[in-house]
């Protein structure tokens, strides 16, 4: 059984325990390095581009900082990894070909006794592996979004801890606000 992710809120209404937890972490990382904008060297293609615009997008929040690189790497990573699997079941390669699909079909030559190939039978489909693939790579994408604040439940629980400056300002303001801490 997998482990409840801990909450971190700053609101009067949760417990205590949370509420300091969530202040140590502000107040611990606040002084802690951004993460780099530019890439490393050895991300190509899908992730060296989702570096870019994860980057931007949590390093304008304040959320991001250098210690969290490995997380950023495999998920950049996985990226990539899910839109080659996905390239390798769904579409063509050469644009000429059929895609593999989710499955092969698998068939047994017949010979006759000169060993001349007379026929096939057909004995079932095999699974593609490269939805295997896409399988775990989706479910690391999501596990890494969540300990990045990149899904909805996470990033609501980041907006719990910001205060809005203005009595009416929208979630997308909130959102794209530089970060206090």
């Amino acid at each position: 059984m997998l482990a409840k992710r801990p909450k971190l809120s700053l609101a009067k209404s949760d417990r205590k325990y949370v509420r300091e937890r969530t202040e140590k972490l502000v107040k611990g990382t606040k002084d802690m390095q951004p993460m780099q904008v530019t890439p490393p060297k050895h991300l190509n293609g899908v992730a060296r581009y989702a570096w870019t615009q994860i980057v931007d997008q949590l390093n304008s929040k304040g959320w991001l900082k250098e210690t969290d690189k490995p997380v950023l790497e495999l998920l950049c990573v996985q990226l990539q990894v899910y839109r080659e699997a996905y390239a390798a079941i769904f579409i063509s390669s050469d644009g000429k070909k059929k895609p593999e699909g989710i499955q092969t079909a698998i068939y047994k030559s017949l010979q006759d006794a000169s060993g001349k190939i007379v026929g096939q039978d057909f004995l079932g489909y095999k699974p593609n592996p490269a939805v295997s693939t896409l399988d775990k790579a989706s479910k690391m994408i999501k596990s890494l979004s969540e300990t990045l604040g990149l899904t909805p439940q996470a990033r609501a629980t980041l907006l719990s801890l910001a205060k809005p400056d203005k009595p009416h300002e929208s979630l997308g303001d909130l959102l794209n606000r530089k970060s206090e801490f």
